[in-house]
């Protein structure tokens, strides 16, 4: 319990500070991902975290490497996508779920963080009509996750650290 409670707590921290200040200290991060591999340990085997682990910052450095190559062809010249484009918290916010997170979770946390993150941006866009609008990327992800975690802590039906009960809702589909 302790540890759940330490995590929400840092998760709901690295909203406010990205939120506030469009930046988070980086002695969180070290701390998210010792949270998650404690956690993630509970529900998997040390071989299981290490094979997640490894498949989910594949699937991410793919992503970085396929951003950066786009900006780069646009701009005809190699851009460092976190200079302009991507925060190092964003990056390192999500090297650390990807401790705890299956594989499939992952990508389907990503994806479904990334579209709400992109909702709130342009909401705010639209009320404000500021041009160079940063989007707290790693603050709305690490609020999602929060009270995606709350949800599987409380209710039970689904596992982020397992992907047995996405496979069930996906089998009649394939």
């Amino acid at each position: 319990m302790v540890i759940k409670t330490l995590l929400i707590t840092c998760l709901f921290f690295i909203f406010y500070q990205d939120l506030r200040y469009r930046a988070v200290y980086w002695i969180v991060f070290p701390f998210l991902l010792l949270l998650m591999i404690i956690e993630g340990t509970k529900n998997q085997t040390i071989f299981q975290l290490a094979t997640n682990t490894g498949i989910n910052l594949a699937f991410f450095l793919v992503q970085l490497i396929l951003i950066s190559a786009y900006f780069s062809i646009r701009h005809r010249c190699m851009i460092n996508i976190t200079t302009n484009y991507l925060g190092l918290g964003d990056i390192l916010f999500l090297i650390c779920i990807s401790a705890y997170l299956s594989p499939l979770n992952y990508i389907l946390f990503y994806v479904i963080s990334l579209f709400a993150a992109l909702c709130v941006a342009l909401m705010q866009f639209l009320i404000q009509r500021k041009a160079a609008y940063k989007i707290p990327l790693a603050g709305l992800q690490a609020f999602f996750l929060a009270f995606t975690f709350l949800a599987e802590w409380n209710f039970k039906f689904f596992s982020l650290s397992d992907d047995s009960w996405l496979h069930s809702y996906l089998m009649p589909f394939i």
